[in-house]
């Protein structure tokens, strides 16, 4: 029987609606039905980018037995590999998309033939979890040296009990949907230019497990009760964090800024990393702000995804951040403004849920939120800190402006009623 999978056609090119970012990220009444519109295009993009490199399998053995493979996959399975920060991350790397040329180097030959390699094992893994979740184990388990294979989702794994019996079990999971990954080969990875996976790689205990588990639960509920539409932006752009565990305890306060992090890396769409989010003090309130941080650059990558990139991907031309005072790459940038919107409007309605009395909590939040602030209230327009080659969009300028216009309205207000300069 045929899905809605199995008749997506792609977009005639057209200039995309940079507005509708502005309604989501301010919740606008149609911000559900732009999400889901949003969520639709990014799928039919990675579909596209599928067919395009299936479609040179001719004379490659390699292409051709992954072709395969996926044609044989239903369309939910199908639209799983799609959708995986696996699959978009290894398409990256066969096939140099002229829009984000300048972020890539030049792979080899050999270098080609381990990525088409990466591909077939992608699909070959999905169509193995499906196959053993309908009773079947096929020959690529049984040809298996290790005892777990992870979906590409990382949502699911096969293992393989002490007398070669093959199961399915289900990672954990966070709002049911997202999965949080201590262990798969990608979070267990190492990465030389990432600040999270090129931190040492230690073992979760049980209990930490839980711990950052149900801590990253309750901040996404605390994200829900402030906002319902940004616990569907999680939910729906995020299905994997990957969580990694470098220091056992925290000896001092120097060290806080170097033990803990997330990132997002535009490579792996889909997914973000945290680092050390077992320790008490990472508190939840601190795991809303960076859920909601890295979940915002997902949001934004989908789009860029479906519609092309707001500017030219480039680590050359790196603007200062307003922020952070760091120099950063000007899609980076874009991104930031946006997210610190976010991070601010979710925090100011978090605080009015937090009772009087928890002074440390509301001491925290207001220290996060004057670092939100700070970047707006520049005597410029944002945007020209970026240094780009040519003028950005209009109406990206407009929408970031707008951002910046109302938090400086809402400040210059507080502080003539309380009369600061």
């Amino acid at each position: 029987m045929s899905t809605a999978v199995d008749h997506l056609q792609l977009l005639p090119d057209a200039e995309p609606d940079l507005s509708v970012l502005g309604s989501v990220t301010r919740v606008s009444d149609d911000a559900f039905e732009i999400m889901e519109s949003i969520l639709w295009g990014r799928l039919k993009a990675m579909r596209n980018r599928m067919q395009r490199l299936l479609s040179q399998s001719r004379g490659n053995a390699i292409l051709t037995a992954a072709a395969d493979v996926y044609n044989g996959l239903s369309p939910v399975h199908r639209a799983r590999v799609l959708v995986s920060s696996e699959f978009c991350e290894c398409y990256s790397m066969i096939h140099v998309d002229p829009r984000f040329a300048a972020a890539h180097a030049r792979s080899s030959d050999d270098d080609q033939v381990l990525f088409q390699i990466r591909l077939y094992d992608i699909v070959s893994r999905e169509k193995a979890l499906a196959d053993l979740e309908a009773g079947n184990v096929g020959a690529y388990l049984r040809q298996m040296k290790t005892d777990r294979v992870y979906s590409p989702l990382g949502d699911k794994v096969a293992v393989r009990g002490d007398f070669g019996h093959w199961e399915v079990q289900r990672a954990p999971s966070i709002g049911e949907v997202v999965t949080v990954d201590f262990d798969s080969p990608v979070a267990r990875n190492y990465e030389a230019r990432s600040g999270i996976l090129s931190q040492r790689c230690l073992d979760f205990t049980p209990e930490e497990k839980e711990v950052v588990v149900e801590k990253l639960q309750t901040a996404l509920e605390q994200i829900d009760a402030v906002e319902p539409a940004y616990g569907f932006l999680i939910r729906n752009f995020v299905r994997r964090i990957i969580v990694r565990k470098s220091i056992e305890s925290l000896d001092g306060p120097e060290e806080f800024d170097r033990v803990f992090g997330s990132e997002h890396v535009p490579r792996q769409p889909g997914s973000f990393r945290m680092l050390n989010t077992h320790l008490p003090d990472m508190t939840a309130d601190a795991c809303m702000e960076s859920i909601m941080h890295e979940s915002t650059h997902n949001f934004l990558a989908a789009w860029e995804l479906a519609n092309g990139p707001f500017v030219m991907h480039n680590q050359k031309d790196r603007p200062v951040s307003p922020w952070s005072g760091n120099g950063i790459p000007n899609s980076s940038f874009i991104h930031a403004a946006f997210i610190y919107f976010i991070c601010h409007r979710m925090y100011v309605r978090h605080m009015a849920s937090v009772d009087p009395s928890e002074s440390s909590r509301l001491a925290y939040l207001q220290k996060r939120l004057a670092k939100f602030v700070a970047g707006y209230l520049i005597p410029h327009h944002v945007c020209d800190q970026l240094v780009l080659p040519s003028p950005l969009p209009d109406a990206l300028r407009e929408i970031i402006g707008s951002f910046q216009q109302e938090i400086k309205a809402t400040y210059t207000k507080r502080a003539a009623e309380e009369g600061t300069p």
